[in-house]
């Protein structure tokens, strides 16, 4: 209850601005940095997830800093930050282009729909484990198990590394980055 994230949190939906004051003998939870120019904050994002964060509280990038964005377009939209930070995190690898979209080995990607066959549903989030180009697919691990995909199935992900605020509803992570 005390979590400056629950009070910030309660804050925002009443319409009111983030209390930013560094509470007295509590662990600090939130920290807000003022950019006004889109790019400098995709360089705040990009620095936070790459560096600062993984250091500070010893996480890792991929699994444990998630960036929510309440754009879909734009230089802090979820399409240029997950192009922005696959170049960052996941720079290499063995890698597929479909559909006008690049998924490597090690990428963080997101189901988009309900998929009762390989038992992956909207919003669940894993890593690609493997792509064979010889069998035209890609081996995603969730948290207990793999799916396969094959490449016409592909449109039933996307890039995980920035998601929207609607689609993390219901999630938890151990660090949040959010424009």
């Amino acid at each position: 209850r005390e979590s400056m994230i629950i009070v910030n949190a309660h804050r925002v939906n009443r319409g009111e601005f983030p209390d930013l004051r560094r509470p007295q003998g509590r662990k600090v939870d939130f920290y807000f940095v003022e950019r006004d120019d889109p790019e400098e904050v995709l360089g705040v994002i990009k620095e936070l997830c790459a560096d600062r964060l993984s250091r500070a509280f010893h996480l890792d990038p991929l699994d444990d800093i998630q960036v929510m964005t309440p754009m879909h377009r734009g230089v802090v939209g979820v399409a240029n930050l997950n192009a922005e930070l696959q170049r960052l995190l996941n720079p290499r690898g063995q890698e597929i282009a479909q559909g006008g979209r690049l998924f490597r080995v090690n990428d963080k990607v997101m189901q988009t729909s309900n998929n009762y066959e390989k038992e992956v549903f909207n919003g669940d989030i894993g890593r690609i484990a493997a792509i064979d180009v010889e069998e035209k697919n890609i081996s995603v691990r969730f948290e207990d198990r793999v799916a396969d995909y094959e490449w016409s199935e592909l449109d039933e992900l996307v890039l995980a590394y920035a998601i929207s605020v609607h689609k993390s509803q219901g999630s938890e992570y151990p660090a949040m980055v959010v424009p």
